[in-house]
């Protein structure tokens, strides 16, 4: 029964990891005062250029 919960909590943590690496690659931030333009790994760079925020 250890055994089994043991791995739930393994395959949960795994599931968490691979969830966050995923936010934590699609989340930007663009400093005061400047302006920045996005590369999308998919469709290349981006036509819109982004002001300062998250």
């Amino acid at each position: 029964m250890a055994a089994r919960l043991f791995s739930n909590i393994g395959r949960l943590g795994l599931g968490v990891a691979l969830v966050g690496g995923v936010v934590n690659t699609a989340l930007y931030n663009v400093d005061g005062g400047h302006r920045a333009v996005i590369f999308d790994r998919f469709k290349g760079v981006r036509d819109n250029v982004t002001g300062e925020g998250t």
